[in-house]
């Protein structure tokens, strides 16, 4: 059954780096949206400048960098555009907030996050809140079918 409304969080496209994914769920997600429809993405922003960005860097070994900046640029390289799949941006550079209610549950999820390392460091340093730099886009069956297009002849 058609939608008028399709909101996706993190999980689209599910491989950033994977143009065919890319296309095959845009293409499932035109298929289903009306024609006067509106399709939304909501994530990371992809700047990877945030502080939970800086907590990946720090946390997560083998990213083969050897600092932040360096981290950034190797996260932002696979990505040509708009969640790798041609989205418009309607809105970027939202910096929300991360906040736990106290120093123990801040630990907990990060180290779920970020290992044991983090929890250490959380734990000690009684940080309890971060920022993430979040993106909005916003589409219509338009300007999917063309972001499909153009992603076919790229391919």
């Amino acid at each position: 059954m058609p939608s008028s409304f399709i909101i996706s969080s993190f999980g689209f496209p599910s491989r950033i780096p994977s143009k065919e994914t890319c296309l095959v769920e845009l293409k499932s997600v035109e298929k289903m949206l009306t024609d006067d429809g509106l399709f939304f993405t909501i994530g990371w922003d992809e700047t990877f400048n945030d502080e939970l960005n800086y907590a990946w860097y720090s946390y997560i070994e083998n990213h083969g960098a050897p600092d932040f900046e360096s981290y950034r640029k190797l996260r932002m390289n696979p990505i040509s555009s708009a969640r790798n799949c041609n989205p418009t941006w309607l809105k970027k550079h939202i910096n929300v907030p991360l906040r736990f209610n106290n120093k123990l549950q801040a630990a907990k999820v990060m180290s779920h996050l970020f290992g044991r390392c983090a929890f250490e460091d959380i734990a000690q340093s009684k940080k309890t809140d971060w920022t993430m730099s979040l993106g909005i886009t916003m589409d219509t069956k338009k300007s999917l079918q063309k972001a499909i297009q153009s992603m076919e002849a790229n391919i």
